[in-house]
């Protein structure tokens, strides 16, 4: 499994030109130009760890609980702080902590070592954070003890500023980003770092360590235009780093460092005129100085040092969301009579997708029998998510991503889960078509259903919604430019729509608003298509013979424009997922 499942991207190291160059000889035309202006990818990290005042805590007139919460507060949190935490993980350990789930000392030490481990945890909202770590039933039990723990740190806090706010996460950065913090040597400044992209420096407040980017010797010389500390770093293959306006050098001339060492640290001497970092990578090759002209978070990378981009022409297809009626309910003694059988069904909405030219789709209720269909049809690949569900007989039950492979073949696998009585299990697939080379990652939903036995699902479906938005944001910030389809079985209309299409990257095939407010568009289905803007909709069709008898659903399918495009072959590249 590649990119998807670690939310990275797997290729080389980012290359950069910023800053003004001083070639050893003249330098060959750039292989890509610098873009006038970029946006603002301002990241802010998570705030550092709390300092508590034991002096602030409750005396002896104040009920003996609260004294209880703010001692074992107290011990909690410095425990964190000890390790070098971040205040939102304090405050996660906190919360567990005043829910009885963990105490002081050796197990507070296996909280923080456990969060470290979950996935995005920062990002995740904080019951559902603790839930992970600890592994407990309920993924909603501890948000009361999160806002009680974000009191009691608040009466007990030594640091300037709202905890409240100290705890957040701090702000995200813009989807077309490439965040630093999944590639520390990607970047010369630490990872959470808080910069602005300008198309000669990067921008960042004065004291910002600056790391080495590249291995090699280092060079110190005062330079009238970068500042009296110009450093170079010099690899020996050819390949020169040259890092303009720094202080505080922390290294010396001469001096063998590694990717990652501090070097000195953001300043604003020379020309510079505000804190920021020159930073211009060269290689040397026939003899001349290449100048590698790339704009971070733009990553362009070719071979013997030349930097391209690769034009993919328009690409126009079909998507299906697909409910296929699990087949054990239409089997003897299931819910929903007068249905064939679940692997004739499957068969005939197969045969129906292919006639309306479905290339990609999203199966959901998708059971062994019906995938055996699938497979053994020859023509479709299929990513099946881990099941949801295990029936006595062994069949399995869950979602899918299938896609025609004489269209489409697959770069990338994964799934995410999203937290319910049952977890939930989301199938993630990076498809590349055949023709065009065009590549799109589609994802699949299922999301609870309200029912008579399961009662009002719609929290259940708010967390739903959340968990899956973080993970498109996180996709779009490791995976910039590729465009994201997401489908499935919303169980919902107008709240779904809102939420998907009011994150501002999401259309809906359905047509309707994008962003606020929310518009939204004549569609009956609880089956939604929505894909991220770099796509065109061209039109829906909802095929409604499919009801009573394929399936209770209705078959939805979008036509698909992806527009002429460039793509840095870093995102070609990144292998195959068999690797």
């Amino acid at each position: 499994m590649g990119a998807l499942a670690s939310l990275g991207i797997a290729a080389g190291s980012l290359t950069l030109a910023l800053g003004p160059a001083t070639p050893a000889a003249p330098a060959a035309p750039a292989a890509a130009p610098v873009l006038e202006e970029v946006a603002d990818c301002a990241r802010p990290a998570l705030s550092p760890a709390l300092r508590l005042d034991a002096g602030r805590a409750p005396g002896r007139r104040a009920p003996a609980a609260q004294r209880r919460e703010a001692r074992l507060a107290l011990e909690v949190a410095e425990t964190g702080r000890a390790r070098g935490a971040t205040a939102r993980a304090q405050a996660l350990a906190v919360s567990a902590a005043l829910a009885g789930q963990v105490e002081p000392g050796r197990q507070a030490t296996r909280f923080y070592d456990r969060l470290e481990a979950v996935h995005g945890w920062s990002t995740l909202p904080p019951s559902i954070a603790v839930h992970r770590v600890l592994g407990t039933p309920d993924p909603f039990a501890y948000e009361r003890t999160w806002k009680r723990a974000v009191t009691v740190l608040g009466g007990l806090s030594a640091t300037r500023g709202s905890v409240a706010s100290l705890v957040s996460t701090a702000g995200r950065a813009p989807s077309h980003c490439y965040a630093s913090a999944t590639d520390p040597a990607a970047l010369p400044l630490p990872p959470g770092s808080a910069y602005t992209v300008r198309p000669r420096s990067l921008v960042a407040a004065c004291g910002t360590p600056v790391l080495a980017a590249l291995a090699g010797t280092v060079k110190i010389a005062a330079d009238p235009t970068g500042g009296p500390w110009t450093m170079t770093v010099r690899d020996g293959s050819g390949i020169v780093a040259r890092y303009a306006h720094l202080r505080s050098p922390a290294v010396t001339d001469g001096q063998v460092v590694t990717v990652g060492q501090q070097l000195g640290e953001v300043g604003d001497l020379g020309d510079a005129g505000r804190c920021e970092l020159g930073l211009e990578i060269s290689r040397r090759a026939e003899g001349a100085a290449r100048t590698v002209a790339a704009v971070p978070f733009l990553v362009e990378r070719g071979a013997a040092g030349g930097e391209q981009a690769t034009t993919v022409p328009a690409t126009e297809f079909r998507v299906a969301s697909y409910n296929v009626l699990g087949h054990h309910l239409t089997a003897p003694g299931g819910s929903k009579r007068g249905f064939g059988s679940g692997t004739s069904r499957v068969a005939a909405g197969i045969a129906k997708m292919e006639a309306q030219g479905v290339s990609i789709a999203v199966l959901n209720e998708f059971e062994s029998p019906q995938a055996g269909v699938f497979l053994a049809d020859g023509d479709w690949g299929v990513h099946r998510a881990t099941p949801n569900n295990v029936f006595r007989d062994g069949n399995t039950n869950g979602n899918a991503v299938a896609w025609r492979s004489d269209t489409w073949e697959m770069v990338d696998s994964a799934e995410f889960t999203v937290p319910w009585s049952t977890t939930l299990h989301m199938p993630v697939v990076t498809l590349r078509h055949l023709e065009t080379g065009a590549q799109v990652v589609v994802i699949g939903v299922h999301n609870p259903a309200s029912t008579s036995r399961q009662g009002n699902q719609g929290g259940a479906r708010v967390m739903a919604r959340s968990v899956e938005i973080g993970y498109m944001q996180q996709l779009r910030e490791q995976l910039p430019g590729v465009p994201i389809i997401f489908m499935g079985d919303m169980n919902e209309r107008s709240e779904a729509f809102c939420a998907f299409t009011g994150t501002g990257f999401l259309a809906s095939s359905a047509g309707g608003s994008v962003g606020s407010p929310c518009s939204v568009p004549s569609h009956g289905p609880v089956d939604w298509i929505f894909g991220s803007t770099e796509l065109d909709f061209t039109g829906q069709f909802i095929d409604r013979s499919f009801l009573g008898r394929i399936s209770d659903h209705p078959l939805v399918t979008g036509s698909v424009l992806y527009p002429e495009h460039e793509v840095p072959e870093v995102l070609l590249e990144r292998g195959d997922p068999e690797a």
